[in-house]
């Protein structure tokens, strides 16, 4: 299982060193137990690329079964540890907060009736300061998902769901009838942002700074009603996670996908070491959720 867990976690980071990062080994022991995989498997899984690496059809197959079995192994290990009386204590970014908590919470507490959450919204910077004091037991975070900030902290951190991040544009834009839409035709618009230093704004900024363009601020917003209201206005053009529209009015604004893709990627971070079956049971209903 420890191989192919470290298998699922190369095609999903693309990467056997961020796999190695994102599971606390050595890259070393990453190679060699993808080695060994592939000797047991009978045929290659990953295609070693001077980049990173990329899964054959496979791997691929086998990855999707991987990351099964290993939430099957999570629950079983919930339902063996049965009733843990006590409280979880959750700090999570807005977004997250009203997109995803509502439907967590209901599922946790059908699970583990014995067991209480509490949840703070906080920014990520915020809610990792609060795990760093103790104050909570798990911050739920995002960041650009080509980065991998939590990789060598004090934590371990849980994979959740990659989100894609979308552009919001005036219904009426040149770009609107576009299935998907490339950054750089959009060097020219005003842009809405999020505020500086906040992880949607740094997304945004390498964004845009990969399709070879600074952006041209006009305005910032901390809050996605207000970037929407803006952008159906036809005073510019935003790039927003899906989760931070989910229930929002988008009247007057089209939604499209980017060439190349972009997400938003969230994880769930816990001390290093900790392994109560409650906070496991919290992560898997969380990924769930998030998987849709």
């Amino acid at each position: 299982m420890r191989r192919l867990e470290v298998l699922a976690a190369a095609v999903r980071e693309r990467s056997l060193a961020a796999a190695a990062r994102s599971l606390g080994i050595t890259p070393s022991a990453a190679s060699q137990a993808i080695a060994a995989l592939e000797v047991q498997a009978g045929t290659p899984l990953l295609v070693r690329r001077t980049r990173g690496v990329v899964p054959t059809p496979a791997g691929e197959r086998l990855a999707l079964r991987a990351e099964a079995m290993l939430a099957g192994l999570e629950a079983a290990e919930l339902e063996l540890a049965g009733p843990h009386p006590g409280l979880i204590r959750i700090a999570a970014f807005p977004t997250a907060v009203y997109g995803l908590m509502p439907s967590v919470t209901s599922g946790f507490h059908e699970e583990l009736p014995h067991t209480s959450l509490e949840i703070t919204e906080l920014e990520p910077d915020d809610a990792r300061a609060a795990l760093r004091a103790g104050s909570v037991d798990i911050a739920v975070v995002n960041h650009d998902a080509s980065l991998s900030p939590d990789a060598n902290g004090p934590f371990r951190s849980h994979y959740i769901v990659d989100e894609p991040v979308v552009v919001a544009m005036p219904a009426d834009h040149p770009q609107a009838a576009a299935r998907r839409v490339e950054l750089p035709r959009l060097k020219d618009d005003r842009w809405v942002m999020q505020t500086p230093g906040s992880p949607c704004q740094q997304l945004a900024m390498h964004a845009c700074a990969e399709a070879g363009f600074a952006p041209s601020v006009s305005a910032i917003c901390g809050d996605y009603r207000s970037i929407l209201a803006l952008v159906a206005s036809g005073y510019g053009v935003a790039l927003t996670p899906l989760l931070a529209v989910k229930g929002l009015a988008t009247d007057g604004v089209a939604l499209r996908p980017t060439r190349p893709a972009i997400t938003r990627r969230i994880n769930a971070l816990v001390p290093g070491g900790r392994t109560d079956p409650s906070i496991t049971g919290f992560l898997r209903i969380l990924r769930s959720v998030a998987a849709g």
